[in-house]
């Protein structure tokens, strides 16, 4: 239980590290060490908060935001419609069988380093603040039977192209900064 709820709020605190200027809480202190800025907000939580988290990680009365979701295959979709807002564009890269088929890990890489840089900035920006850090993405099945129906969601049937494909899709969105991710990656 505690390391779930660990990666959860971790994933939160870290989410909101660009955002708080000032620190009113321990965790929000960027120099202190991961381990005591988690331990700090599992002791701020009630019990009902830390099973929330579960479902929703935010928890606005220490304001930590949700980090948001949207799908991201091969781009981040960001529609307006019923819930209201405006649908926001973002670059569309190729169908997931179309980009295995380039058999180019680099250039899948890049696709997902451009994704989760939309993400970011979309969560980050002063235009949109529409919290966005999982992408749905990559898919990792393969498209073996036809009657699957959405083969165009695998990057094609061989393990080791579609595993390294998607392992170089995930780095992409995550980014290379060795502390805090661009955006996470959410299997398929």
């Amino acid at each position: 239980m505690r390391a779930l709820t660990l990666i959860l709020l971790t994933i939160s605190a870290l989410s909101i590290s660009g955002l708080a200027q000032q620190s009113k809480y321990p965790f929000q202190d960027h120099n202190l060490p991961l381990e005591q800025r988690v331990d700090n907000i599992i002791s701020l939580l009630t019990l009902d908060e830390k099973i929330a988290v579960f479902a929703n990680p935010a928890v606005p009365r220490l304001g930590i935001p949700g980090y948001g979701s949207a799908e991201g295959i091969h781009q981040v979709v960001l529609r307006g419609g019923m819930r209201g807002g405006q649908a926001i564009p973002t670059t569309s890269f190729s169908q997931v069988y179309g980009m295995g088929s380039t058999w180019d890990p680099d250039l899948i890489e890049r696709a997902g380093a451009v994704m989760g840089y939309e993400a970011r900035y979309v969560t980050q920006s002063e235009k949109y603040k529409r919290p966005t850090l999982v992408l749905w993405g990559p898919t990792s099945d393969l498209a073996r039977d036809p009657r699957w129906g959405r083969n165009d969601e695998s990057y094609g049937e061989d393990a080791f192209l579609v595993g390294t494909m998607a392992t170089a899709f995930a780095r992409g969105i995550q980014g290379s900064d060795p502390r805090y991710w661009q955006a996470a990656a959410l299997l398929k």
